[in-house]
């Protein structure tokens, strides 16, 4: 289990997949007395920063090649658009009209390989960052994907690449069932769903559930507010036979924890043995399948 890479992930937001992230990486960085890695892949909100109070000790940007046209080379003949796979570049031939849609872009350079004019020319874009920081034996690598930006692959990307791969692995995946959230559980070795007990997060827990069933992930629940809702998810959870690891109750005291930034394990140091158990539990499943 040294190397193992275990992925948060959650069927909607707000479920508290972060809780859940933070609290089993504290936990096993201070049972397992070995470095520990959180790998925050919530790109677009990530937050498992925030329950430690600290700056990053290093950063780096996140950039991609977009094209700019050269006016006095381009003849306007239109293959830069035809070329794009994804509708960022538009030529109006006859009004001899051009329009790029660095928004669209992907950086794949395909328009610079095929301009027959050599037309086009290369621009650095600033998509967002990586950012590390360094607790005690606990490592975090956070990706950021800057304000207004829509393009979150490639800062995904560079934040999966500094993972290290011989070091046990938390990653808190994006919600939902987007391709950043698959990109991210593909790492895995076990992946831990997070959901309430009600409506929304039953409907949403079978969507990413189906995902999961389809990579054939090993994966378990956590069902967190747990007492408020009703118990169909609990019949569904039988009915797929998907293993609860943990009930988190729906409770005042650990909703305040939360919203002050502040871990479960520390104000209430029962709940460290049940990530441990958490941990044991997915142990025991990946030995059994090994």
């Amino acid at each position: 289990m040294k190397n193992t890479k275990i992925a948060i992930a959650s069927g909607k937001g707000g479920t508290g997949k972060t809780t859940v992230a933070t609290n089993l990486a504290v936990t096993l960085q201070e049972t397992l007395k070995k470095p520990i890695q959180l790998i925050d892949c919530d790109i677009e909100e990530p937050n498992d920063s925030i329950f430690f109070d600290v700056a990053p000790t290093s950063s780096k940007e996140v950039r991609i090649i977009v094209p700019t046209i050269l006016e006095d080379k381009c003849s306007f003949c239109g293959i830069c658009s035809d070329t794009c796979e994804y509708s960022a570049i538009a030529i109006l031939k006859e009004a001899k009209k051009k329009f790029i849609s660095e928004d669209l872009c992907h950086g794949c350079n395909a328009c610079f390989h095929f301009c027959p004019e050599n037309a086009m020319a290369k621009k650095n874009k600033i998509l967002g960052s990586v950012n590390f920081y360094d607790i005690d034996n606990l490592k975090i690598i956070e990706g950021k994907l800057n304000i207004s930006e829509t393009m979150p692959t490639p800062v995904l990307r560079e934040t999966l690449k500094e993972m290290d791969t011989n070091k046990l692995t938390i990653l808190d995946a994006p919600p939902g069932t987007s391709c950043s959230m698959v990109t991210t559980i593909s790492e895995a070795d076990y992946v831990i769903l997070v959901t309430e007990p009600t409506p929304f997060g039953l409907h949403d827990l079978k969507l990413a559930a189906e995902v999961l069933f389809d990579m054939k992930k090993p994966t378990g629940v956590i069902i967190n507010r747990a007492g408020l809702g009703d118990n169909k998810i609990y019949e569904y959870l039988k009915e797929v036979h998907l293993p609860i690891l943990l009930e988190i109750p729906f409770d005042k005291k650990i909703a305040e924890i939360y919203s002050k930034g502040n871990l479960i394990i520390e104000s209430m140091p029962e709940y460290k043995k049940q990530f441990l158990n958490v941990y044991n539990q997915i142990k025991l499943t990946l030995e059994g399948e090994s």
